[in-house]
């Protein structure tokens, strides 16, 4: 709370605070997850002021882009950047939306970061 120079009583509205934050913390909470189930940090990719995608994970000798989403809009044109120039097998969206596999973009629930290892394997 501190570093971002909020009082600690922004913590406990919970309202102002989500919102203000949510997707950084949603972010935080998926690197979090990323890095117990890898055993390693995930990286992350710039096409240099074009577009970013939040972590690329390596599993099964796959490089996979993994995009957070914590809004309702969930457009990711980050990802179909990665994409274009990279042509990946599997793309993964974390979101609030549904556990959902539309071609090669795989969306997983934000409450199943967690399993991102284990779904990929299900793919």
């Amino acid at each position: 709370m501190s570093l971002a120079g909020l009082a600690p009583n922004k913590f406990f509205n919970g309202e102002q605070f989500f919102t203000e934050f949510k997707g950084s913390i949603a972010e935080n909470y998926v690197a979090q997850s990323l890095k117990q189930s890898l055993g390693k940090a995930p990286y992350y990719w710039t096409s240099h002021g074009k577009a970013e995608i939040d972590f690329v994970i390596e599993v099964s000798g796959l490089n996979i882009p993994v995009e957070v989403k914590s809004s309702s809009s969930t457009k990711a044109k980050s990802l179909a950047v990665y994409k274009s120039k990279y042509d990946p097998k599997l793309r993964i969206r974390i979101s609030n939306l549904n556990l959902k596999l539309t071609g090669d973009l795989l969306n997983i629930p934000l409450f199943f970061a967690d399993k991102v290892v284990r779904l990929i394997d299900k793919v």
